[in-house]
């Protein structure tokens, strides 16, 4: 993926109106605008989160959110999040085993 980024340069001419004045304090300011166009090439390498994963640590295994924070890199405010992406999905999770959903359910209640 390319991200283009424009630049806009101003420059400023000084034409004196008069030859006396060489100095073109009193003389006139023509804007002349320069665009220059440039691409930066970006990629993102954030790794997502296996909920399966993550679902089997935090109810059968009893994690924590702040140690599956530190566990994963992400903040507690994301685990929080992934957490409940889990529940909205009523702990269907492709990787788990029925026996698996079962128990994370239970756990959940309990």
């Amino acid at each position: 993926m390319l991200v283009k980024k424009q630049t806009n340069l101003t420059f400023f001419k000084l034409e004196a109106k008069s030859p006396q004045f060489n100095s073109g304090a009193l003389g006139t300011k023509l804007r002349e605008p320069v665009v220059m166009d440039i691409s930066y090439p970006i990629q993102w390498v954030e790794s997502r989160v296996n909920l399966a994963e993550l679902a089997k640590l935090r109810y059968l295994q009893g994690w924590s959110r702040q140690r599956l924070a530190s566990h994963y890199g992400r903040t507690l405010y994301a685990i929080t999040n992934y957490c409940q992406n889990i529940r909205k999905k009523n702990f269907n999770l492709d990787g788990l085993t029925e026996a698996e959903k079962e128990q994370i359910r239970w756990a959940y209640q309990n």
